[in-house]
Parts: C-alpha cells; structure tokens; sequence
C-alpha cells in the first residue's frame, strides 16, 4: 500500500505539492525504500521484491525507483535503487524474476533500466 501513494505518474508535480514540497517527496520516497516492513525467513528470493517497502514485484509501480531523478533531479539515489535492484532482485535462473511476468513486463524493465 505504501507504494501506491506514488501511483500517479501522469501528476507527480500535484503529488509533490499535495504533500507539501520536494523535501517531503524526498522523505517519503525514502522512507518507502528503507522501511522495514518484516523479514521473511525462507531460503528463496522474495517474490514480492521487497526492497523496503517498495514491492518491485508489483509492476504498476516500476516507475517508482526512478522518481528520485525525474521528481528531485537526483540520478544518484535512482542509479543506487535500480543498480539494487537489477544486482539482487534478477538472476539467470528460471525463479530469477521479482514476482510474475505479467505479458514480459519484469523483463521489460530489466532491460530497459539496464541500457538506461
């Protein structure tokens, strides 16, 4: 739930100035992605794609990692998250996918977040 509050890609700027400025944006989008939410104590990958409270696995919100940069002009965080991603949440097994692959979806993403 937490990750949809930034469900509103085509008003992100009303988003920002709903919630009281870049700076509040900024904390919120933080603490959404340092949030600890629970720790799951099986062997296997987490299929929802927890990076804190953001579920990578839950493809509406793909856009979500990179609203560091276009939101707040930081490329740095962004990079930081999706470099996260990408490294931990992917592999080259056949459970090497964050959640299901809804019509190639997840994969989509990796690709285009790893050309950029």
């Amino acid at each position: 739930a937490l990750t949809w509050f930034f469900s509103v890609p085509h008003d992100i700027e009303g988003l920002v100035e709903l919630i009281g400025g870049l700076d509040a944006f900024r904390d919120r989008l933080n603490t959404l992605f340092t949030s600890k939410i629970g720790e799951l104590e099986i062997k296997i990958k987490d299929y929802s794609g927890l990076v804190g409270a953001y579920a990578h696995g839950n493809e509406p919100t793909h856009h979500v990692p990179f609203l560091f940069l276009t939101a707040l002009g930081d490329a740095t965080t962004t990079n930081y998250y999706v470099d996260h991603i990408l490294n931990n949440l992917y592999d080259d097994t056949p459970k090497g996918l964050p959640g299901n692959d809804d019509a190639g979806q997840m994969s989509a993403w990796y690709v285009l977040a790893f050309i950029g």
